[in-house]
């Protein structure tokens, strides 16, 4: 029996969401990189590089900068322990989240670069 919303799409197969994320490791442009939300790094806060949350994300990076080189070293071998230990998930969630950032930075950066300033003109 089918519901009678056509346009709900089926969830993809675990075997295609596996494809895109080795895709997107092997893409030329490499991973997008993870990062977290924007902080002020300058004044009283400016040792804020060094915060767990920042720490957090350079490793993610090194990981997956790891897991590209190990791609094209052995590309087989790789595919098959991201798929046996099923790590692969954890990563395509941090690639996922990496896009939406990216997303959310581009939209903003558009509106502020749409955004008329006006300048006030002594009379």
């Amino acid at each position: 029996p089918t519901s009678g919303n056509a346009s709900v799409a089926a969830p993809r197969s675990a075997h295609l969401q596996f494809e895109d994320f080795i895709e997107a490791l092997s893409s030329p442009s490499g991973p997008p990189r993870c990062e977290g939300t924007a902080r002020i790094t300058s004044g009283a806060g400016n040792h804020l590089g060094s915060a767990g949350t920042c720490r957090h994300y350079a490793r993610i990076n090194e990981e997956l900068a790891e897991l590209v080189a190990r791609l094209k070293l052995d590309s087989e071998g790789t595919r098959r322990d991201l798929q046996a230990s099923q790590s692969w998930m954890y990563y395509a969630g941090q690639l996922h989240h990496a896009r939406k950032q990216a997303n959310k930075r581009q939209v903003a950066a558009t509106r502020t670069a749409s955004t008329p300033s006006f300048v006030a003109h002594a009379s």
